[in-house]
């Protein structure tokens, strides 16, 4: 039987001291609107945006460097591979353009990808392969168009799969050289607003969004090649387990959200409209608000790892503002204590499941839990947890690959309190 069984602590009862969620590090004077940004590691971060935009730091955001430009439109997208290496792309309004720098900055090459008019670009991917390989580019534009590089931009293919608006495809997320998704707006003629491939882009399947009409989707992130989220116009969050196969629609409030991140660890934050920011530790299936302390538009939110990460913002008539984080976004007080005031086990999520769910559970005091895992008979087929364990709330991961499908039982005992709960794993 192959069982994974894996335990995160999530939070304690008492909290020593107070932390800032998201702080404002945009440099002193006023910049236009900024729309993209990329953390190398944690001292080097590029960002773009309005008017030929471009700010770089070495030092973490505590010092910004102004980047001589060669155009004057908005950017709205940049990656880099390393420090010196990085290319970034825009809304020209007669071409299809992008740059690329080798020497961090300092000078510029601009490539023509297509003279046909009207073809802005609206995100930038590059993906690491095996060692000793080049990263894999890819660039998407109007008109259902996708560029693909496999020599560091020196030469850029175009590959078209329908369907989708002129000048919307808004974001692209590759797991690895292969596999990749993109999202946009849905055509006039036809609902497509999700695209994947497995091919590097040879060829193309449209995922069904289960928004009816299509809903504009704005950003899509994928953790691993099964668990992604998607989120858009109208509060709209989408989630799959499967590799975009389903997805499930989990939408919070009802802002415009730009971008979204989600992390190996089931970590994700949205931001969009006014200001917003929302934080789910749960792959999107329960979603706090934080804040941010501004009200502009936030275009773009990236992270390094679970608890260091960045937002830019700004235009619509509101000046640019950068965001940034080293514990996650979580503002904790000084004052609050008995974050867990009682014992509970939550229900497993995703609930059906293939082969993998999440357990959470909480408990107020120090307390010895067994967590096991049962069929309808009654035979236990997996003991997850046999130990004492602090107050606090905690996450389970049951792996059920070799299991078959149907219903099985959960409980927990801890102290004087037990629960049992259904689960459906479906193969």
């Amino acid at each position: 039987m192959k069982l994974l069984i894996t335990t995160f602590l999530l939070a304690f009862t008492l909290v020593a001291f107070a932390q800032e969620g998201w702080n404002d590090v945009t440099p002193s004077g006023t910049y236009p609107g900024l729309h993209g940004i990329y953390a190398v590691d944690l001292n080097n971060i590029w960002v773009v945006g309005e008017e030929g935009t471009i700010l770089n730091s070495t030092d973490g955001g505590s010092t910004w460097n102004v980047i001589t430009c060669p155009v004057t439109y908005s950017l709205y997208n940049v990656h880099f591979i390393n420090a010196d290496t990085g290319w970034v792309g825009g809304d020209h309004n007669s071409i299809t353009e992008i740059m690329r720098t080798t020497d961090r900055g300092l000078t510029w090459e601009l490539y023509t990808l297509s003279s046909a008019s009207d073809y802005g670009n609206y995100d930038i991917e590059f993906i690491e392969g095996n060692p000793g390989e080049p990263p894999r580019g890819f660039v998407s534009a109007g008109l259902s168009l996708v560029w693909k590089t496999d020599d560091y931009g020196e030469n850029w293919e175009g590959t078209g799969f329908g369907g989708c608006g002129a000048n919307d495809l808004q974001s692209i997320c590759f797991i690895n050289k292969e596999e990749g998704w993109f999202v946009g707006t849905p055509s006039a003629t036809q609902e497509v607003t999700i695209v994947h491939t497995t091919d590097g882009g040879q060829t193309y399947e449209i995922q069904n969004n289960p928004t009816d009409p299509d809903i504009k989707l704005n950003c899509v992130s994928f953790a691993n090649a099964q668990q992604g989220i998607a989120v858009g116009n109208s509060g709209t969050i989408l989630y799959t387990s499967d590799g975009g196969q389903n997805w499930e629609i989990r939408t919070y409030n009802y802002n415009r959200w730009q971008s979204v991140f989600l992390t190996q660890s089931g970590k994700a934050w949205a931001v969009g409209q006014n200001g917003n920011i929302t934080y789910s530790t749960d792959w999107g299936y329960t979603w706090t608000a934080q804040q941010s302390g501004v009200t502009s538009e936030l275009w773009e939110i990236m992270f390094i790892n679970d608890n260091e990460g960045w937002i830019v913002g700004g235009g619509i008539g509101q000046p640019g503002v950068i965001l940034h984080t080293t514990n996650g976004g979580v503002v904790s007080d000084v004052n609050e204590k008995n974050i867990v005031t009682q014992f509970e086990l939550c229900q497993n999520y995703p609930n059906p499941f293939n082969p993998n769910t999440m357990i959470r559970y909480q408990i107020p005091e120090r307390s010895f839990v067994t967590l096991k895992v049962f069929d309808v008979l009654g035979n236990e087929v997996a003991s997850l947890l046999d130990e004492e364990k602090e107050a606090g709330i905690y996450e389970s991961i049951f792996d059920a690959g070799s299991l078959s499908s149907g219903s099985y039982y959960y409980q927990i005992i801890a102290g004087d309190y037990i629960q049992t709960k259904k689960m459906i794993l479906l193969k």
